[in-house]
């Protein structure tokens, strides 16, 4: 069962701040780390195949879903050490698993930089290793400035086409409309934070190979924003890293094909895998 829990933290600068996790399971824990513009309800299809064998924590990253609002800006950093005092509460006496999507993908590196001594496996997903190139921040810049003035839905609205793959838009709508949902609910000043965020974020492909424990990196065949070969550029960089396509997903994979992401993530997690 799933339980939504609210918890106070105390961020590096020491200000308080209240984040929506969601909690499931017992075992090794697995932090899960959301895409953008999304929230921890993208994890629930996973969380539910996985929750037997390991202990769920998916949070609302700062200022996003349910949890408090972020009027003063944020770093990928910052949302990495939030995570990190979230793992501290829950389960403080074991190293986690840390799975990243996409932003969040970006969130685990930063989380590798700070805590990686103190991670059992990575798991990065629909992501990519290097930094914005100048046409990507100033894009990404323009799309924060269009948030602030005219709000989420029409900032956000282009990138839907983008998440899932065709097969998901002609035969599953109750996907495409939660996606939606999440999309359209985060704030306007959520979406341009996070925006500059990542377009401030520094390059983690020299890093990759300095990481003291094992990674697997999964890509969407269809995904139009992290290619196959982003995920395979990390892989490489990773000795004995494992590298999986899965055929029938784009930007989304644990959310199109959750049964399959399950499968690799418990064998990538096998005690009998080195």
């Amino acid at each position: 069962m799933i339980h939504d829990e609210w918890m106070d933290i105390s961020s590096s600068s020491g200000a308080c701040r209240r984040l929506r996790v969601r909690i499931a399971g017992g075992g090794t824990p697995i932090l899960l780390l959301h895409g953008y513009p999304l929230d921890s309800r993208m994890w629930i299809p996973l969380i539910e195949r996985i929750q037997d064998r390991f202990l769920c924590i998916a949070p609302d990253l700062r200022g996003f879903g349910e949890s408090a609002e972020e009027r003063f800006g944020f770093e990928l950093a910052d949302l990495a050490s939030d995570a990190h005092a979230l793992v501290q509460r829950i389960a403080a006496e074991t190293a986690p698993i840390v799975c990243g999507l996409s932003m969040g993908g970006y969130v685990a590196m930063r989380y590798m930089a700070m805590f990686g001594d103190q991670v059992e496996r990575v798991v990065l997903t629909n992501t990519r290793g290097n930094a914005d190139d100048a046409e990507a921040q100033k894009i990404r810049r323009e799309t924060a400035s269009k948030a602030l003035r005219e709000g989420t839905e029409p900032t956000v609205a282009p990138m839907l086409q983008k998440l899932l793959s065709s097969r998901s838009f002609a035969t599953r709508p109750d996907l495409v409309e939660s996606i939606r949902g999440m999309m359209f609910s985060t704030r306007p000043s959520t979406v341009a934070w996070a925006l500059m965020a990542m377009a401030n974020r520094p390059d983690s492909m020299e890093e990759l190979s300095r990481w003291p424990c094992p990674v697997l990196c999964i890509a969407g065949q269809e995904d139009p924003i992290t290619p196959p070969d982003a995920l395979q550029r990390i892989a490489s960089r990773i000795d004995g890293a494992p590298y999986r396509i899965d055929p029938h997903s784009a930007h989304l994979t644990p959310m199109e094909s959750p049964d399959w992401f399950a499968e690799q993530l418990v064998a990538f997690c096998s005690p009998t895998r080195a």
